[in-house]
């Protein structure tokens, strides 16, 4: 299987020769083509979005008789925050107008080709590999299942949503384990009692499963009735996924590499030559330090970060997010700071920058002359970070910068140990839905106890968004 997903990639990167020119701008929808399929997807950009972010990606399937639409998720989102993208069944020879197929050939195909869309999206866009979303209506709502539920998905995705439609008991439903999925349903929609059916299969299956029925509405509900619903789906992902993650403390800006550095017995003046050709630095301040992070995202065997791709994130975490750092963020307030992607770029193609180099950080004065060249985890520290940035500043940013790092020091704390009562309250309601319940009445109290803690958790994390908040001010 990862075989023919490979050769799916390679196929689609051989074949791809206008993907930057044929790039949407932020709030346009317009026609996927996908090389070598002739039954184009749509996509919609979210109007939020900034060349050089990765954002989540929502893939829908449409029903029987309908046509690739990024409709209900638009209206859900309001635009925003993710891509969407509306799968035509280009895997199959009729892209489902005969309804889809669920034998074990195509159901491979499909996921190899929703595999292909998604990785076009990518390097067309730049998505959040660990934000991508499966779901589908009616026809669609079943295809998650033959199409999400096997092994060839697995790790692929952050969630599902099924509507109009239920889980199968012919699927691999232990795919979803530890995952939300939605189930949405008029009450008037006949899949109702099949999709009543499969939620204790995936609650057996560990998957963290919802149903929301719409009072009144058929197969298909009113688009108005799904917003709420839908949109509550996908913030509970937002938030379960905040409470894993530190918070970014730096006001990035996205910057790109290209060329390469000239040939220089000095290693800074050629790095800072290099520098100051490339595109992005037009757009930095005049009279203020740069910081440039260049970072890892690559990833090897299996969808694994590398070695440098771990350190990266490992640095990201511990000098650039809160809570860890609180030092370089305040010293960041009198930089321009851009985060360079550096994964593609090799040693022969840039000896000075490149994949097997990062994480390095490079601090430019305010004369544009490269002042400092920090490479490697270790070294790579708030404290050390910090010390060096402040040199490049004066006097009374300086002040300013330590008067900060007073003020958000007890901030810090008190977001630590929030952390360790989320942490603890996530881990417990994992637990709890793991917890097998043995009949009806035993069942409905978990269901309850289930609710009330994640109402407490819903509490945390107010509080720890207030916590962030102070750190904003």
């Amino acid at each position: 299987m990862r075989a023919l997903l490979s050769i799916a990639s390679a196929l689609a990167l051989a074949l791809t020769c206008h993907a930057a020119d044929e790039r949407l701008a932020a709030g346009q929808e317009g026609k996927l083509e996908i090389p070598g399929c002739g039954f184009p997807c749509v996509i919609s950009v979210p109007s939020d979005y900034v060349s050089g972010t990765r954002l989540p990606l929502i893939l829908f399937m449409h029903g029987s008789g309908g046509s690739p639409t990024t409709w209900p998720f638009k209206d859900a989102t309001g635009g925003k925050g993710s891509f969407i993208v509306g799968l035509s069944y280009g895997a199959l020879a009729d892209a489902g107008a005969g309804g889809i197929k669920t034998d074990p050939a195509s159901s491979v195909a499909m996921a190899a080709f929703i595999d292909q869309v998604r990785e076009q999206v990518d390097r067309t866009y730049g998505i959040d590999q660990k934000r991508v979303m499966l779901t589908g209506l009616s026809m669609g709502g079943w295809g998650v299942n033959f199409y999400g539920f096997q092994k060839a998905a697995l790790g692929r995705y952050r969630g599902y949503a099924i509507i109009a439609a239920g889980a199968r008991s012919e699927a691999d439903l232990t795919i979803a384990k530890g995952l939300p999925v939605l189930v949405l349903n008029g009450e008037q929609d006949p899949n109702l009692p099949t999709a009543k059916a499969g939620m204790p299969l995936l609650e057996k299956a560990g998957a963290i499963a919802k149903q929301v029925i719409i009072p009144g509405q058929g197969h298909v509900p009113a688009n108005p009735t799904m917003n709420v619903p839908l949109k509550s789906w996908l913030d509970d992902m937002d938030a379960a996924d905040a409470r894993g993650k530190a918070l970014a403390a730096i006001a990035w800006r996205s910057g790109a590499f290209t060329g390469a550095p000239g040939k220089d017995s000095d290693t800074n003046a050629a790095l800072g030559a290099f520098i100051s050709q490339q595109a992005f630095m037009k757009d930095a301040p005049a009279g203020a330090p740069v910081l440039i992070f260049c970072r890892s995202r690559q990833e090897g065997k299996g969808g694994q970060p590398t070695a440098q791709g771990k350190d990266s994130a490992a640095v990201d975490e511990s000098v650039f997010s809160f809570p860890a750092a609180g030092m370089t963020p305040a010293a960041s307030r009198a930089f321009t700071c851009y985060d360079v992607d550096v994964s593609a770029i090799d040693a022969k193609q840039n000896a000075l920058v490149n994949q097997t180099t990062a994480p390095v950080v490079i601090l430019l004065a305010k004369d544009r002359q490269v002042a400092a060249v920090i490479k490697g985890k270790a070294k790579i520290t708030d404290a050390a970070l910090e010390a060096e940035m402040v040199k490049l500043v004066d006097a009374d940013a300086a002040i300013a910068i330590a008067a900060r790092i007073t003020a958000t020091a007890p901030v810090l704390k008190d977001m630590q140990a929030m952390q360790k009562k989320i942490r603890a309250k996530s881990d417990a309601l994992v637990k709890l839905r793991d917890t097998p319940a043995k009949g009806a009445a035993a069942q409905s109290a978990k269901d309850k106890r289930v609710e009330q803690e994640e109402q407490a958790m819903k509490q945390l994390d107010e509080e720890y968004e207030a916590l962030r908040g102070r750190l904003a001010e």
